[in-house]
Formats: C-alpha cells, structure tokens, sequence
C-alpha cells in the first residue's frame, strides 16, 4: 500500500488518484503522513476539496485523518470544516475528539462573538443549546464564564445542556 501511495503522490496525482489517496488517511502513520505532506503542500483550494471528500468518508479513520490535516492547516476554512464536523449529530468517538482537540487551538478562527451572543441570548432554545455544547468544546475563559452563567438558566434543558457542556472544558 505504501508504495502505491507513493506513486499515486509522485508519478499520477489527479482526481483519479483520489480515492486512494482519501482512504490512505485512514492507514497506518507513515502512509497517512506521506498523504498529510502532500495534502499540506497543495494550494488551498485543492486542499480543502480533497479533504472535504474525507471528511464525508464512511471510514472513521479516514474522517478523523482528514481532522488532523486541517487542524495542521489552522485557517480559517480549516476551522469551518471541522466545526461542520462537530456539528454532525451523530460521529464516531475518535472524530469527535480530534474535531475538539482542534476547535480549541483554532478558536481564533471562529465567530466566537457570534457564538457567545447565541450562547447568552439567542431566542431558539435549540440554538442556544448547540452554542452552550459548542462552547465546552472550545473553551476558554469566555466559555466557561458563559457556560457558569447558563446554569442558572430558567429553563432545565439549558442548565442540562450548560452542565454538559462543562464537563468538557
């Protein structure tokens, strides 16, 4: 396997390499970090396409890869994918820590204002609640003080989802 990547890497990159080279974020470490190399040294449209395409992945492995890469990119665009990441109801544990590992060092890339704002005040319980969760993820001093202030919310489900939430600070 090692050498077909390396060859896909070296002789055939191309859309028709793709496949193989997506699924080889799932592989083991010195097949992934010859991909995460060349994914890394790709301009940035390419890139973020290409792991866009892994990020969809029925492979946890190859998700939680594609996590890793962009965490190593720590743009801008890299935030907002992962955060679609996290976001997903339902994702494999291993995904799902990688995506937090992430958020927290690339924080200064989000609508942190935004996401205080929703956290503190946005009239949609459910909204409120997905920004208390997202806040625990990303932490930092202005999430903890919003997520202290959100267990004495009115409503039980909020203070649920702010305890929650704490837990992964």
């Amino acid at each position: 396997r090692k050498e077909v990547v390396a060859y896909l890497l070296e002789e055939a990159p191309g859309v028709s390499a793709e496949p193989v080279l997506v699924k080889a974020l799932g592989d083991l470490p010195e097949i992934y970090a010859a991909v995460e190399t060349a994914a890394l040294e790709m301009p940035s449209g390419e890139s973020t396409r290409f792991l866009s395409l892994a990020l969809d992945h029925r492979d946890p492995g190859v998700r939680q890869g594609a996590v890793r890469v962009l965490h190593r990119i720590g743009d801008a665009n890299a935030a907002e994918l992962i955060l679609t990441v996290y976001e997903r109801d339902i994702e494999a544990d291993g995904v799902r820590t990688a995506t937090r590992l992430a958020l927290r060092d690339l924080r200064n890339h989000l609508q942190m204002t935004q996401i205080v704002s929703d956290a503190k005040s946005n009239p949609q319980k459910h909204a409120r609640a997905r920004a208390l969760v997202l806040l625990g993820a990303i932490g930092g001093a202005d999430a903890e003080n919003v997520l202290l202030s959100a267990l004495g919310d009115q409503d039980v489900y909020l203070r649920g989802t702010a305890v929650m939430a704490m837990a992964k600070l």
